[in-house]
């Protein structure tokens, strides 16, 4: 995947990617987007079976901290 975000929209600066970090008590992963509304399964999880997953890609302002993110094909 090519890189999306090089400059800050916000104040021009320099961005570098990364990741926001979703944990439970058991287990890391990264974020995704998943199309549609949340719906709570029986047993008080989201649903996310049948549903499309992305990615999501997240890039940092080295000067003003500004987070820009994205969930690319």
């Amino acid at each position: 995947m090519s890189e999306l975000c090089t400059v800050c929209g916000k104040c021009g600066g320099k961005t570098e990617r990364g990741f926001i970090k979703d944990s439970n008590q058991s287990w890391v992963m990264t974020s995704q987007w998943v199309k549609g509304k949340p719906e709570m399964s029986f047993f008080g999880n989201i649903k996310t079976e049948g549903k499309r997953h992305f990615e999501v890609v997240v890039y940092r302002c080295e000067s003003c901290g500004f987070l820009e993110q994205y969930a690319p094909l």
